[in-house]
C-alpha cells in the first residue's frame, strides 16, 4: 500500500554490491539496478522541489498520512544506493542524481552552527522543528526538533560511499569529516555506547542503549576513517572497540549466542528480542575486531563463531529462505510474526554476508 524511500534505496544498494561481487549473475543484478534507479528517479522523487519523499502510495503520490514530509534517513539511503549504483555501472548520470541529493541536504538541512543535520522537512525543504500535533513524532519515531543517532550513522555511511563514487569530491569530504567527528566524538558516549537522541547542540537527551546500533557503528566508523585516509587512526579504533566491548559486556547472550535488542547504558537488558539486523551487524563487528585484535585476544573470534552458529541454526529460515525477523532468546521463531515488513530488506544481512564471504 505504500513504499518508503529507504526500501528501494537499500534494495538497490544490495543489487549494486551484488553486481560487483557476482558479475556472472549480472543480468539479474542489472535488472534490479535499473528498477531501483527508475524508482528513485520516478515515483519516490520530487521533481518539483528536489530530493525524495519519505513515503508514497501505490498511486505514486506522497503518503496521505504524512502528506509530503521528507526525512534525512530516507534521503540518506537514496544517496547511498545511487552512489553504489554509479560505482557498479560507471554511470555518471546516476552519480549526479546522488550529488543532487547531497546538495539538497546542504541547502536545507545542514546545521552550520552545531554540525550534522536537522532531520524532518516539508516538501520545499523547510525544517519541521515542532510537532504538527501534540505527542506526534517524525517518520522514524524521533521527537521533532531533535537529532538522532540513527539518521547520523546512516548519513555517515552514505557520505562515505558518495565520497568514493565522486572520486574524493572536496565538498563531500568536508561534510564526511564533519559527520564522522559528530558520530565519533558527540554521539558516542564515554561509557562506551551511543546516545539515541540529542538536542541540536548534541546534548544527549536519552538513556537507552541500542546494542545493534553500537556494533554497527563500530564498523561504519572504521569504514569512514579508511575512506578519509586514516585506516589506523588510534582514537577511532579505540571508540570502535569500546562500542563492541560494551555490547559484549551488556547485550551479549553468552549461553545461546546472539545480541539482545536494547538496554540501559548501565547494563540492564530491557528488551531480549534477537532481531535479524542486530545479529547481522554483530557478524560484521566481531569479525572486524577479530582481524584487528586477534593476536592479543581470542574473545572476538570466539564470539564471532558463536554468533554465526546462532544465526545459522536459528535466525535463518532453512525451509523457506530468508531470515526470521525476530527470534526468542533461545532461538525459537516468534509466533505470528511476518517474515518481512516495511523496515526489512536485504541491507543488513546482505552486507554482512558479502563482507564475510569476501
Amino acid at each position: 500500500r505504500a513504499l518508503r524511500s529507504m526500501v528501494p534505496g537499500r534494495t538497490l544498494l544490495f543489487a549494486a554490491q551484488a553486481l560487483k561481487r557476482y558479475p556472472k549473475d549480472s543480468p539479474l543484478w542489472t535488472r534490479m539496478l535499473k528498477q531501483g534507479v527508475d524508482y528513485l528517479t520516478g515515483p519516490i522523487s520530487d521533481s518539483q522541489d528536489g530530493a525524495w519523499y519519505w513515503e508514497v502510495g501505490t498511486s505514486g503520490q506522497p503518503d496521505a498520512g504524512r502528506k509530503d514530509e521528507k526525512h534525512l534517513y530516507g534521503i540518506s539511503f537514496a544517496i547511498y544506493a545511487l552512489s553504489a549504483a554509479s560505482l557498479s555501472t560507471n554511470d555518471p548520470n546516476v552519480l549526479q542524481i546522488a550529488l543532487g541529493g547531497f546538495e539538497w541536504l546542504e541547502k536545507h538541512a545542514h546545521d552550520a552552527k552545531n554540525g550534522g543535520y536537522y532531520e524532518a522537512y516539508a516538501r520545499n525543504g523547510d525544517l519541521i522543528l515542532t510537532a504538527p500535533s501534540p505527542g506526534m513524532t517524525d517518520t522514524i519515531g524521533t521527537q521533532y526538533g531533535l537529532k538522532s543517532m540513527n539518521s547520523h550513522i546512516h548519513i555517515l555511511e552514505s557520505l562515505t560511499e558518495l565520497f568514493h563514487a565522486s572520486n574524493g569530491n572536496a565538498k563531500v569530504r568536508v561534510r564526511l569529516e564533519e559527520v564522522f567527528h559528530v558520530v565519533r566524538d558527540r554521539v558516542f558516549q564515554k561509557s562506551g555506547y551511543l546516545g539515541l537522541y540529542f538536542n541540536p547542540d548534541w546534548t544527549c537527551v536519552s538513556n537507552v542503549d541500542s546494542f545493534g546500533h553500537d556494533i554497527e557503528t563500530a564498523f561504519l566508523l572504521v569504514e569512514a576513517a579508511t575512506a578519509l585516509g586514516m585506516p589506523n587512526e588510534t582514537l577511532t579504533w579505540q571508540v570502535a572497540r569500546q562500542l563492541v566491548d560494551h555490547a559484549l559486556k551488556f547485550g551479549w547472550d553468552e549461553e545461546h549466542g546472539g545480541f539482545y535488542d536494547s538496554g540501559t547504558p548501565e547494563g540492564k537488558v530491557t528488551k531480549e528480542d534477537k532481531v535479524w539486523w542486530t545479529q547481522a551487524e554483530g557478524l560484521n563487528a566481531l569479525k572486524l575486531m577479530a582481524e584487528k585484535f586477534g593476536k592479543t585476544t581470542d574473545k572476538y573470534v570466539k564470539a564471532y563463531a558463536k554468533q554465526w552458529d546462532f544465526i545459522n541454526r536459528f535466525q535463518v529460515d532453512h525451509e523457506f529462505g530468508g531470515w526470521y525477523t525476530e527470534v526468542e532468546t533461545d532461538g525459537k521463531p516468534r509466533k505470528n510474526l511476518s517474515k518481512s515488513d516495511a523496515w526489512k530488506d536485504p541491507y543488513h544481512q546482505g552486507r554482512a554476508l558479502f563482507h564475510l564471504s569476501r
